[in-house]
């Protein structure tokens, strides 16, 4: 009988000591964190908010029970609401007061005006506007990050008296976890990154000098989660419960302390809402480069995905050359089918053409023309248009005098044909050919660049229309079409009218001085017309150094144009309404930009493509989560609806940047039916041709 009595006691001795280990690496400490519910904001309704706060505080009441709750700030959004601030601020505080856990807010800029703010404070038991908190040896520190003006800025600030409170509560012995509206450090928005404290600077070099104090920073102000590292300082940035991409976030946040080493702590941190995710982290307190964060589940719920690749088994990412892919360019057949041509680094420069149809990528390839390589030998820019299901390709052949030559694929002989003694439109030197059909597609009009003489540089226009069975000469005289007689002339585009047989065209004219003219005629098939002698023109688009000129035709026959101020600066972008130039080009542009090109679609929208640069953008280093600052060219596409412009973005590209590397890209659109898209060169790929479809 003794046997099982020892047997029980030992049982009882295991459990004893499997429970006392199990104390010592338990969690020290429960936080319950969240911010930015903007109560009366206009991207969720006050209703959805209710909802999702209540759901919090249910979660927080019976199934996480934390010690403490933090509010992060901007509760309610002053901005929208002044008249009923007070009534609305208690209305959604009411139901955070249901929390059974201790409760701290911290405040944001729109929770209150200077005259509200006793009242507000009197509301949330705050004696003053930031805090220190001893739990369970851990001391827990609120910021009031709103220590400024709300008129002059958005940025948050810590005045001085707060600061010298921080570095006095920072010298206590216990560690440290520091909650605030304001993230402390910068953190990235969208494509940018954004600064949130006008004294960062000061605010950065107290947290550093006392970095193996702090355990965690945690922070609200941001439209996504952002966890990242500074000093061996966790930051924590975490979405807004209001906000439309993390809606319904609340966080639960588990602190626990290694029994054998107190340094060492780890944090579990828990975002619930939209787009989910889980994290742990491990931090040693004595030394400052051991801290490991670790993304465990991510979940991606509702994502808004309107852009993809133009992808088949073979092809995948949408990326359709083996090397390099330059000066891609697309068009589409009546049926649907996408056509791009591009420069094929594979194949010594030859311009290759591929087609997709039924979902496959092919080459558009004859027995003279495998692997769809329709150049003689390195050839360059070329521009695609389409009859039906016939494609016409212009480019120039580099290895032939820069020629410009034509090549018909005729679709029911499954063949490339030349359509001139062969294909050379121009035995000259010629730069930047480009075509298009008229209204009906009868006639053919193709423009180039040719140069007067052989031994000089100077270029002048040439256009040709092919009627089906022979090439006529439309006049350009040098003298119309250039103000200077030493001049020269490039960097063409051509574009139909919509409501007879006419046709548009704008190039750059050169002139000895430095200046770089964007010029606009009319061709009514008879005789052209100046578009350049409207007041605005004259007094404002003509004095600017243009390049790069695209144009495009709405139904309605209104003309748009655009072009880039100095070849490095800002797109601008012009409408005629057959009277008179309207300015409607996009505002506070921020980046340098290049090779802006539009279209039109069949629902009358204009499309803007262009390469830009900024010199403090958000890039991808390893993971998702690894962001780097730097300076980095990216193709980004809008739109103009409703005479406002809107970038072509979902949750995956951000203001409407499509490519991740860093490299100019050249897009080039097309549109059909409801999809619109883009082919451009990668830098992500080694520049490889890459084409996506945008669902509009």
């Amino acid at each position: 009988m003794k046997k099982p009595i020892i047997t029980f006691v030992i049982l009882i001795i295991i459990i004893a000591l499997f429970l006392f280990y199990k104390q010592k690496t338990s969690e020290l400490l429960k936080i319950g964190f969240i911010t930015d519910l903007e109560y009366n904001q206009a991207e969720q309704s006050a209703d959805s908010i209710q909802k999702s706060l209540l759901k919090a505080t249910s979660y927080y009441n019976y199934i996480f029970k934390p010690n403490l709750v933090i509010g992060g700030g901007d509760y309610i959004n002053i901005k929208r609401d002044k008249e009923n601030l007070l009534i609305n601020f208690n209305k959604i505080i009411t139901i955070f007061k249901k929390i059974k856990a201790d409760k701290i807010y911290c405040l944001g800029k729109k929770d209150y005006n200077s005259k509200s703010l006793n009242k507000i404070k009197d509301s949330l038991n705050l004696k003053q506007t930031y805090n220190s908190r001893l739990i369970k040896g851990l001391r827990v520190l609120t910021l009031d990050t709103t220590e400024n003006s709300k008129e002059k800025t958005t940025l948050g600030t810590i005045n001085q008296e707060q600061l010298n409170w921080l570095k006095k509560e920072l010298s206590k012995s216990e560690p440290v976890l520091i909650f605030s509206h304001h993230s402390l450090i910068e953190i990235p928005a969208g494509d940018t990154w954004q600064k949130n404290l006008t004294n960062q600077e000061e605010l950065k070099k107290i947290l550093k000098e006392n970095q193996q104090k702090i355990i965690a920073v945690f922070s609200g102000n941001t439209q996504n989660d952002y966890i990242t590292k500074k000093s061996g300082i966790p930051f924590l940035n975490i979405g807004g419960l209001g906000n439309s991409s993390t809606s319904g976030r609340f966080s639960e946040i588990k602190i626990a302390r290694n029994h054998k080493n107190p340094n060492f702590i780890k944090i579990s941190l828990t975002n619930h809402g939209k787009n989910s995710s889980e994290y742990q982290i491990e931090r040693n307190l004595k030394i400052k480069t051991d801290t490991r964060i670790n993304l465990i589940k991510k979940e991606l719920d509702n994502l808004n995905q309107r852009w993809s690749d133009l992808n088949d088994f073979h092809f995948q990412q949408g990326i359709i050359s083996a090397k390099a892919g330059k000066e891609a360019h697309l068009n589409i057949t009546e049926n649907g089918n996408i056509v791009v041509a591009y420069e094929s680094e594979a194949d010594n420069d030859k311009i290759q053409v591929k087609l997709y149809k039924e979902n496959q990528w092919s080459n558009l390839e004859d027995e003279n023309h495998p692997n769809g390589l329709i150049s003689l030998g390195k050839a360059g820019n070329p521009i695609i248009e389409t009859k039906e299901e016939d494609v016409f390709v212009i480019f120039t052949e580099k290895d032939f005098g820069k020629s410009n030559r034509l090549l018909w694929w005729q679709n029911n002989n499954k063949k490339w044909t030349e359509i001139s003694e062969e294909g050379f439109i121009s035995k000259k030197s010629t730069h930047e050919s480009t075509l298009t059909f008229d209204r009906n597609k009868k006639n053919l009009f193709v423009a180039f660049a040719e140069k007067i003489n052989p031994n000089q540089k100077q270029n002048q226009i040439k256009i040709k229309k092919w009627n089906g069975k022979e090439w006529l000469n439309i006049p350009t005289s040098f003298y119309f079409f250039a103000k200077n007689w030493n001049s020269s002339l490039d960097e063409i585009a051509l574009a139909s009218s919509n409501n007879n047989n006419s046709f548009y065209i704008a190039y750059e004219e050169a002139t000895n001085n430095g200046g770089n003219l964007i010029q606009v005629k009319k061709w009514n098939g008879k005789q052209w017309k100046n578009l350049n002698n409207d007041q605005l023109y004259s007094n404002k688009i003509s004095k600017i150094n243009g390049f790069s000129p695209s144009l495009a035709v709405d139904k309605n026959d209104n003309l748009y144009l655009s072009f880039v101020e100095n070849n490095k600066d800002n797109v601008h972008l012009y409408k005629y309404n057959q009277k008179n130039w309207i300015n409607i080009s996009p505002n506070n542009q921020t980046g340098t930009a290049i090779e802006p090109s539009i279209i039109i679609d069949d629902n009358n929208t204009l499309f803007l493509s262009y390469s830009e640069y900024k010199k403090n953008v958000v890039m991808f280093k390893e993971s998702e989560n690894d962001f780097i600052k730097t300076g980095a060219w990216r193709v980004r596409i809008k739109k103009f609806e409703n005479n406002h412009w809107l970038d072509c973005e979902d949750d995956l590209n951000l203001n409407g940047y499509i490519s991740k590397g860093s490299g100019k890209g050249d897009p080039a659109l097309a549109s059909f039916q409801n999809n619109l898209f883009v082919v451009f060169g990668d830098e992500e790929y080694n520049y490889k041709a890459r084409i996506k479809k945008y669902n509009k």
